[in-house]
C-alpha cells in the first residue's frame, strides 16, 4: 500500500530540503521555486539551484577553489 506521497511531493520536500541545506552553507538565493538561483558564498557567482547542490556536496574544488594544504 502506498503512503499517499506523490512523486512531485517527494520532489517539493527534496528541494526544501536542499534549499535550508544550501542556506544554511551560507549561499544566498534569488527566487523561489524551480527559478532560484544562488549566489556562492565561495566565488561571489549567481548558480542554478541543482549546480548550487552540487557543489556545495562536493566541497570547496566544485567552486573551482583549489584545498590548499600547509
Amino acid at each position: 500500500m502506498k503512503s499517499g506521497m506523490t512523486d512531485r511531493d517527494d520532489s517539493i520536500q527534496r528541494g526544501k530540503a536542499e534549499r535550508r541545506e544550501l542556506e544554511a552553507a551560507g549561499w544566498e538565493p534569488k527566487g523561489r521555486g524551480a527559478k532560484t538561483i544562488w549566489k556562492s558564498p565561495a566565488d561571489g557567482r549567481w548558480y542554478a539551484h541543482h549546480q548550487a547542490v552540487e557543489m556545495k556536496r562536493k566541497g570547496p574544488t566544485a567552486a573551482g577553489t583549489p584545498i590548499t594544504r600547509p
